[in-house]
């Protein structure tokens, strides 16, 4: 799936005629992305760094990046997990020094942007549509100007309908995700 086809998505289920509202729509579509968080994230192997002098502590290179697993590569060579750290932020504190020249590789999980919607695993594309749906909705009942672009194209539709609207869509998404995720998000 690509933003074109999320748009049109959206434009079927809010019956839109015409392409004024485009890029609105286009924007509802990154917001949804975006609230994909808490639930998906995708994973980032191969974030290597090396320590440049003795450390017990380094900084995660991406903001907002949950942690998963640090390996790193001594002078035997050989990659070995290193368990014995705790991470404040995007800080990591290690429990142990690590010498200069170790090497790190950090296995990331980090968010979903626009560009990476066509990897979004499929069972989450349904619940992507309808949070773009609720972002809409929430877009036109709160800004006059762009509702009276719709309710002219598309006839009419009260204010409080279009939040019954948005409410609809968007606890249709939650609970799919939440079946998804087995119950639970991962924020």
């Amino acid at each position: 799936m690509n933003p074109t086809n999320m748009r049109a998505e959206v434009v079927r289920k809010f019956r839109i005629v015409g392409s004024a509202l485009n890029a609105d729509i286009d924007e509802c579509v990154v917001i949804a992305v975006e609230s994909l968080s808490p639930y998906i994230k995708k994973s980032v192997t191969d974030t290597s760094l090396t320590a440049t002098s003795s450390t017990d502590s380094l900084t995660i290179p991406t903001a907002g990046a949950d942690l998963e697993k640090i390996y790193v590569k001594g002078s035997s060579g050989l990659w070995q997990k290193y368990d014995d750290y705790s991470k404040i932020g995007d800080v990591i504190y290690l429990r142990s020094w690590l010498d200069a020249s170790t090497s790190i590789r950090l296995h990331l999980k980090v968010p979903y942007v626009i560009g990476d919607l066509a990897n979004i695993p499929y069972p989450y594309k349904r619940p992507l549509i309808e949070l773009a749906c609720a972002e809409f909705a929430t877009m036109l009942a709160g800004d006059k100007s762009r509702y009276n672009i719709y309710a002219q194209s598309n006839g009419a539709r009260a204010v409080d309908n279009m939040l019954d609207l948005a409410g609809f869509y968007e606890e249709k998404a939650r609970r799919a995700l939440v079946l998804i995720g087995g119950g639970e998000s991962l924020g």
